[in-house]
C-alpha cells in the first residue's frame, strides 16, 4: 500500500526507523492513514499491525481523502 500511496519508503524501513531512533532516546510517534483507495482487510490488518509492533509515543490516524492531481 504504501508504493501506492506514492510514500517512497518500505514497512521494513520503518521498523527499522523507529528501532534505532529509540536505540538513541528518541520517542517517534507513528502517522497511518487507512481506507486508502484499493486497500483490502489484509492492507488494514497490516496497518494496525505496524502500530502495535512498536509502543510509539503517540500515534495519529487519518482516513484517505482524495487530493486532486494525485492517483
Amino acid at each position: 500500500m504504501l508504493s501506492k500511496m506514492c510514500k517512497g519508503f518500505k514497512v521494513e524501513d520503518v521498523y527499522d526507523v523507529v528501532h534505532r531512533a529509540k536505540r538513541r532516546g528518541v520517542k517517534p510517534a507513528g502517522s497511518f492513514i487507512v481506507a486508502y483507495p484499493g486497500e483490502d482487510e489484509e492492507g488494514f490488518e497490516e496497518t494496525l499491525t505496524l502500530a502495535r509492533d512498536h509502543p510509539l509515543m503517540d500515534h495519529f490516524v487519518s482516513i484517505a481523502e482524495p487530493i486532486p492531481g494525485r492517483h
